[in-house]
């Protein structure tokens, strides 16, 4: 027979206790690393200067009947959102615009839309021409770097499949700016025209 004490090794109490301290000294420099991060001053502000609510109109035929258009523009739920936004690299280093897209919060649900490429532009306006006082705007390009002090100002269009009625009924409309190694930028509107706030995350 074996001497289990002796086949067996003891756990030492000392190691134990450094084990522990290890597991402690990673949690702490998490836990430091993300107040750090989130005390970083942020290195961008910026505001929605508008938020214009579209929607399009069903083009008919000039055969169709009243009802008829007035039944297919009902059955037309879709939304175009045009912002014209300023951004402003109020940090040290240049910063790259990587993404931009804004959230739609309905209750519980949440809608997220891209913003439509510089390439679309021309599209929406010739498809829109209601829209033609934005046409002038420049698009917010992707891959736009900003160096410190410097700022843009240009125009983002969203689409949703969404009713006016659906959009009367929002709790909050989000624009969120995504830049390369560098806090997101988020800038909020409840009332379409008012000015937004600037928040970051």
């Amino acid at each position: 027979m074996f001497n289990v004490n002796e086949e067996i090794p003891s756990v030492r109490p000392v190691r134990i206790l450094g084990l522990m301290g290890i597991a402690a000294l990673l949690v702490a420099v998490v836990i430091a690393g993300y107040v750090f991060w989130n005390k970083t001053p942020p290195s961008a502000e910026g505001k929605l200067l508008q938020v214009r609510v579209y929607r399009p109109q069903l083009r008919t035929d000039n055969n169709s009947s009243g009802e008829a258009a007035e039944a297919a523009t009902d059955q037309d739920g879709s939304l175009v959102i045009l912002t014209p936004v300023r951004i402003s690299n109020v940090g040290q280093k240049p910063l790259n615009i990587t993404e931009m897209y804004a959230v739609l919060k309905m209750g519980n649900s949440e809608y997220r839309s891209f913003d439509i490429s510089a390439s679309d532009f021309p599209r929406v306006f010739k498809y829109y021409p209601e829209l033609s006082s934005f046409a002038d705007q420049q698009p917010v390009l992707r891959n736009t770097t900003l160096q410190p002090g410097a700022a843009v100002q240009g125009l983002l269009i969203f689409n949703y499949p969404l009713s006016f009625d659906q959009w009367n009924q929002r709790q909050s409309f989000k624009v969120t700016i995504s830049f390369a190694h560098a806090k997101d930028l988020v800038l909020t509107s409840v009332v379409p025209g008012e000015l937004a706030t600037t928040d970051t995350k």
